[in-house]
């Protein structure tokens, strides 16, 4: 069985993961505020279709956010699949697949934001390490809590966590385990923003100034960061040089003069 099978073959669970497609950006919404929206494995199919419908989407733009205002993600919603959970081959079946799904989130050709209200814990701070930009409530707490539980990251994040902050920093983060406040979390570079309003609201309004640029102007960007190789650079230079947005900042410029 391929690891999608595998997780299509047990209990779904409750909650879903839905896309909200707006003029300027789309929204990932991750949906089971009864479980603090942590994801099933039925939300871990739904996820990776949302990724891959985004994939063709031509916005410049995603934000993530949690249902609700007491958490963003609290991890793998493991009850649906409790008398399945010693098994080896699902673990392994869960690990590839959303390790596969949060690569493919990482590189899309959108940019990529989350919106942490509340608690981003375990699996939910592993999600926020795959995104370019972090928004955070002062309120909020984020926790790579997984030693706490016996185990480790397990969906790419642990990795992700080490390329953002270090080796010496991840390992203290990661032996610890424990939930950070959003001001602790800025000061070690887990996130990029805290507000002291609710940071869904904060995202949206930073994303109606973002998105004032065109989004091929803002996918433009992304690629370049994504690849960083100065061949690239050129390619995105010379696609962008004399188009529309191009002329039209020119047309602004030569006004002002």
């Amino acid at each position: 069985m391929t690891p999608e099978e595998r997780l299509r073959s047990i209990p779904s669970g409750s909650g879903s993961v839905r896309l909200e497609l707006h003029r300027a950006w789309a929204e990932i919404v991750l949906d089971h505020p009864a479980k603090r929206n942590a994801v099933s494995p039925g939300m871990m199919l739904e996820l990776r279709a949302v990724v891959e419908q985004l994939e063709s989407w031509p916005g410049g733009v995603v934000l993530v956010r949690g249902e609700g205002e007491k958490a963003f993600c609290s991890g793998g919603d493991l009850a649906a699949v409790q008398a399945h959970l010693m098994k080896p081959d699902l673990a392994e079946a869960m690990s590839v697949f959303m390790s596969e799904t949060l690569h493919r989130l990482a590189h899309l050709p959108q940019m990529t934001m989350a919106a942490v209200d509340g608690a981003a814990l375990g699996g939910g701070a592993e999600i926020l390490m795959h995104l370019d930009r972090v928004t955070m409530a002062q309120n909020a707490v984020l926790g790579f809590v997984h030693s706490s539980l016996g185990v480790s990251p397990g969906w790419g994040g642990g990795c992700r966590l080490i390329e953002r902050v270090g080796q010496r920093l991840a390992m203290q983060v990661l032996v610890e385990g424990r939930r950070l406040p959003a001001q602790v979390a800025l000061e070690l570079g887990l996130v990029d923003r805290v507000v002291s309003a609710s940071a869904v609201t904060e995202a949206r309004a930073y994303l109606t100034k973002l998105t004032r640029r065109e989004a091929h102007v803002i996918r433009g960007a992304v690629s370049l960061c994504r690849t960083a190789e100065s061949t690239h650079e050129r390619d995105v230079f010379l696609s962008l040089w004399g188009g529309p947005s191009h002329l039209a900042a020119l047309e602004r410029v030569k006004c002002k003069d």
